[in-house]
């Protein structure tokens, strides 16, 4: 994700007075990324997008999110409720104090007097501390790692600043929408690297078709792949965990006495009684019961003739 949008201007324009990170750096929570006019930027985990001053009387997810971030720095903000009250706005305070930035809210401003003379600056109490539109980016990893500057220190910011990602690199594939997906599914890549699949959506692709999109860790990437690599995968439906054996599904047939598969030996065939375990990529394991199977049997396979 691009860290774009900052309100904030020296001689009415946005520049960056400091940069307080590299490429390829963990981000910490809290921790300031750069400064535009003097005034900081730094982030904190959340799905739903930075969009408005936060400020008393506000509420949202966005405020849960501001909320929760604090308090798991250790800043009392009272109940996680995503309702901005004056313990959310003290924990702000000093944060912000801790950071090294002065506060900005209520009040913020110069007095002025009768004959329209500016006088002391005016500080907000922490009670009334905000936190400024553009300050404030959420980014939803835990573990946002730099993935490129793109301004330097005297530049204008007038588009991306920074791009972030997650320390943990992903990867997606496609497949239909009404596909049963196991449960802890696990998809293998190059070189036998594995990794359960973290996340399934089923979402609308540019033909307005449905797609189930699944999400998966890639264990130590090169450093050569980029968004938009295109790479082998496979999806492992089932896993003994050890060497099983297996026939296909349509070799198991069953009757009143249970369920079994036909194997030929010596020109006849012999039936061996079976208890099923996984099944996947229309294979079935089975362990022999009152008879022996081994690897290499030949068995018969059941063709519906309807």
């Amino acid at each position: 994700m691009d860290v774009i949008h900052v309100p904030e201007q020296i001689d009415g324009k946005a520049i960056v007075t400091s940069i307080a990170v590299e490429p390829g750096e963990q981000v910490s929570a809290g921790a300031v990324l750069l400064t535009v006019a003097d005034r900081p930027v730094y982030s904190f985990p959340g799905e739903v997008p930075a969009f408005r001053t936060l400020r008393r009387e506000v509420s949202g997810p966005d405020v849960r999110q501001l909320q929760q971030g604090l308090a798991d720095l250790g800043y009392e903000v009272g109940e996680v409720d995503g309702v901005y009250g004056p313990v959310t706005a003290r924990a702000v305070a000093a944060f912000y104090g801790d950071l090294g930035f002065s506060t900005v809210g209520v009040g913020t401003g110069t007095d002025t007097d009768a004959g329209g003379n500016q006088g002391t600056e005016r500080r907000p109490s922490p009670s009334e501390a905000t936190v400024p539109f553009g300050e404030l980016v959420f980014v939803p990893w835990k573990r946002p790692v730099v993935d490129a500057v793109l301004v330097s220190v005297g530049e204008v910011a007038s588009g991306p600043m920074l791009r972030l990602r997650s320390a943990e690199v992903v990867g997606t594939t496609e497949l239909p929408p009404a596909f049963d997906l196991p449960s802890r599914a696990t998809v293998e890549m190059a070189q036998g690297a594995t990794a359960e699949v973290l996340h399934a959506e089923t979402v609308q692709g540019d033909d307005g078709g449905l797609r189930l999109v699944l999400t998966f860790p890639i264990p130590s990437p090169t450093s050569d792949l980029q968004v938009g690599t295109v790479f082998p995968a496979r999806l492992i439906l089932a896993d003994t965990g050890t060497e099983a054996l297996a026939v296909p599904a349509s070799a198991v047939a069953e009757d009143a006495g249970g369920r079994y598969v036909e194997v030929l030996r010596d020109g006849s065939e012999v039936r061996v009684g079976v208890e099923i375990g996984v099944v996947g990529d229309d294979l079935v394991e089975v362990r022999p019961i009152g008879g022996t199977l081994k690897p290499g049997d030949r068995v018969v396979v059941f063709v519906d003739s309807s």
